[in-house]
């Protein structure tokens, strides 16, 4: 039986990407998934780009609203939500080919889970490949001490779950993602992993993550408050061994050091919506 998926995109000023957003989602097969698309405005290409994107699959939900910063857009999006799960998936971020293929799977395989999530690519400003960025199997004392190892555009998220937490905390602009993985863990969402990649974090200048974390430091100390975590260097040196006994057990740097052999091709789709041969060969490490 197939979950119902949605897919969330907040979009300001991204129109260079958002096509291949788009056509990463259409070239993942006939899912019946709805594109809900939460623009704040935006005053480059975006809007007759989305114009422009006629596909059966992905339905284009798009709305044009002033927002309060990308929580309150994922906010806004949510709440139109009707689907099952829905996917995180930032306007210059994309899926890479099977990705919702190995969701329904695991979706399938494991009904209780709240939190699907798996491996991400980190690819340049034009989509070629920088390194692979193994994940692991979920792990609460990694998540708090060591940091958020779960790339928010691998993700699939139980709507039920996010709704039992109140949604994305508007107040954060950088760990947003960390603190919702932290509160569904909290409110006993199950997180089940997949070891596979299945999406790409595109590195570009304009991003809020090409700002150094320093530049966040007192919002990170917010979130250590918020969710009681007091931090020692033992406590960290803990979780970073972990996380890395983690993925030497799971495979994890055997596929990083794979994905190498890929670099620098594009791992993107072209412009007929199809995926590059870099990006097939990437998805199945």
């Amino acid at each position: 039986m197939t979950t119902s998926l949605e897919v969330l995109t907040p979009s300001f000023g991204y129109g260079r990407y958002i096509t291949e957003a788009g056509c990463s989602i259409a070239g993942q097969g006939n899912w019946g998934v709805t594109w809900r698309v939460q623009d704040a405005g935006s005053t480059d290409e975006t809007l007759s780009e989305l114009a422009n994107f006629e596909r059966p699959d992905p339905v284009l939900d798009l709305h044009v609203q002033r927002d309060n910063g990308q929580s309150h857009a994922l906010n806004l999006a949510l709440a139109r939500a009707s689907s099952e799960f829905i996917g995180w998936l930032n306007a210059d971020e994309f899926y890479l080919p099977g990705a919702f293929d190995k969701f329904q799977r695991t979706a399938a395989d494991d009904s209780a889970a709240d939190v699907i999530y798996g491996d991400c690519a980190f690819v340049d400003a034009d989509g070629a490949l920088l390194r692979l960025v193994p994940g692991h199997t979920f792990d609460i004392s990694v998540l708090r001490y060591y940091g958020c190892f779960i790339s928010s555009c691998t993700t699939f998220v139980r709507v039920s779950a996010i709704e039992a937490v109140g949604g994305w905390n508007e107040d954060l602009r950088r760990s947003m993602d960390w603190d919702l993985w932290l509160r569904l863990a909290a409110n006993g969402a199950r997180f089940r992993y997949i070891p596979a990649p299945l999406s790409a974090f595109r590195v570009h200048e304009a991003q809020v993550t090409a700002t150094p974390e320093s530049a966040d430091a007192d919002e990170f100390s917010t979130l250590d408050g918020m969710h009681n975590i007091t931090r020692s260097r033992r406590s960290a040196r803990a979780a970073k061994l972990r996380h890395r006994r983690l993925k030497l057990a799971e495979g994890a740097y055997v596929r990083e050091l794979r994905a190498k052999r890929l670099r620098p091709e594009r791992v993107a789709w072209t412009s007929d919506g199809l995926p590059t041969a870099a990006a097939t060969a990437l998805a199945h490490l």
